[in-house]
């Protein structure tokens, strides 16, 4: 079997690594879920030569993962930007996020993902309203399925959350629902990115809402949330004090 034959094999993940198999796409992929979308932007972060990185994005763009979009006229120059096809390679990336958590961490512990990854377009997270669709594009979903196969797919929590917590979660909340008779919203086609965002867009906005939320608390325990609350408040303040890749990037150049 030759590399360049991979996409005519009868085999859906020998297709698949056609067209994201090379290490580079793969960096591409993670860069454009965290919203990079310029040429010079690839370049500076990866690190990697601009004809390589020329022909890994027009791969992609060939085969419709990603489209070039013109931000600018004079000179012409372009942006990369996630497809539907694109954007249903979000749970490929985070699985392979979640293996790295795991089995790659090293002694210092797995990076820190970035809540600032949970916003628009950056993941299906940003977008919460639960209904029957086959849009990718939503943290909760019920898709089209026979009633054997009948689930509520929820694509919120991160590979930085807790497996158990969000499990947990998802179980009390949807037995709230049932015990209150909740209903899904009307059936949802197309691209939720272009609908209102439903997440807070900040860690403490998401902490000061579970904080005094009296059904979390009713849920989850008194004891539980402000411990909870509490102590990631405390890794928060952490976080900001450490310097980041974009001050190091933007600002201290111009120190």
């Amino acid at each position: 079997m030759q590399w360049d034959e991979l996409d005519q094999q009868p085999c859906s993940v020998a297709r698949t690594l056609s067209v994201i198999g090379d290490r580079w796409t793969l960096l591409i992929l993670r860069d454009c879920f965290m919203k990079v979308r310029r040429f010079d932007d690839f370049h500076a972060r990866l690190g990697i030569g601009r004809p390589i990185l020329a022909d890994r994005l027009q791969k992609l763009v060939d085969n419709f993962v990603l489209t070039k979009m013109a931000y600018q006229t004079n000179p012409l120059r372009y942006e990369y930007r996630l497809t539907q096809k694109g954007l249903d390679l979000h749970p490929v990336v985070m699985a392979i996020v979640h293996w790295g958590d795991v089995h790659m961490a090293g002694k210092k512990g797995r990076p820190l993902t970035d809540f600032r990854l949970l916003v628009q377009p950056a993941a299906a997270d940003a977008i919460v309203d639960l209904c029957f669709t086959e849009t990718s594009t939503l943290g909760l979903r019920v898709p089209g399925s026979s009633p054997s196969a009948r689930r509520v797919e929820n694509r919120i929590a991160g590979s930085d959350a807790n497996p158990y917590l969000a499990i947990a979660a998802s179980l009390v909340v949807g037995l709230w629902g049932i015990e209150n008779a909740m209903t899904p919203t009307e059936a949802m086609a197309g691209n939720a990115y272009h609908e209102g965002h439903g997440l807070p867009r900040t860690m403490l906005a998401a902490l000061e809402l579970m904080d005094g939320s009296a059904l979390a608390r009713s849920l989850l325990g008194e004891r539980f949330v402000t411990a909870f609350t509490s102590v990631k408040v405390l890794e928060h303040e952490n976080f900001q004090s450490e310097i980041g890749a974009w001050e190091r990037r933007y600002l201290v150049p111009q120190a």
